[in-house]
């Protein structure tokens, strides 16, 4: 008990941790949009960016708790957990957490006239983001699997070519690669053979030249 216990606060602390971090993005950029449109729309643009920085921060926590709620009960999906949530589930999700942060969104800043609206606009801003994720993501992962694919296709042609007998390159395993390099060896240790019984010889002549003319100069000078 003590055990899930801990394991739930950490999953708490942790859905908290990023719902925070998720608020103070959307907060900053409230801000800032905050800061050039309160300069036209506002006699207080401090004011108006503050406001701003603040109900998209609201927003954007409300946003990611909710989404992350969704995704551990996922009351409608054919996927419950502890596995892993489907694209489904994470659309299913990203649009109920939208319409949440809107409900909220819209009765704090503007009553009850604003809860329509507000859940209609950020529905749409979760399910279109999720859905814009996707692409992305579908994107890059097609992307990468192009550039593997490019290289498997090289490797192929190159293999093609090997396989021509007119090229004059041959594939190789790596036993008749070793058996190649042994010859090679062989025929090098053979050819430093024959090169030191060639020096040795050179030696030996010059060693009898150095002896004959030895005894030359002794039979002069005893003359």
């Amino acid at each position: 008990m003590e055990r899930n216990e801990r394991t739930t606060e950490h999953k708490v602390g942790e859905v908290l941790t990023q719902s925070a971090k998720f608020g103070a993005l959307t907060g900053t950029t409230g801000l800032l949009l905050g800061s050039v449109v309160g300069l036209y729309r506002s006699k207080t643009p401090r004011i108006f960016a503050l406001a701003s920085g603040i109900n998209l921060f609201a927003s954007g926590s409300t946003f990611w708790a909710s989404r992350a709620a969704a995704l551990h009960i996922r009351p409608f999906s054919d996927n419950p957990p502890p596995t892993s949530p489907s694209r489904k589930d994470c659309l299913k999700a990203s649009t109920l957490a939208g319409a949440v942060a809107g409900t909220f969104s819209g009765a704090l800043y503007r009553g009850g006239w604003g809860i329509i609206p507000g859940s209609t606009v950020f529905m749409t801003l979760g399910y279109t983001g999720q859905r814009l994720y996707v692409y992305l993501d579908d994107k890059h992962t097609a992307k990468l699997e192009g550039s593997l694919g490019g290289e498997e296709g090289k490797e192929g042609f190159m293999e093609k070519v090997k396989s021509l007998r007119w090229t004059g390159l041959q594939k190789l395993s790596n036993e008749e690669y070793a058996e190649m390099l042994g010859e090679k060896l062989l025929r090098l240790d053979t050819e430093i053979a024959l090169i030191d019984e060639k020096i040795e010889k050179l030696r030996e002549e010059e060693r009898k030249q150095q002896v004959t003319g030895a005894q030359a100069s002794t039979v002069e000078r005893a003359k």
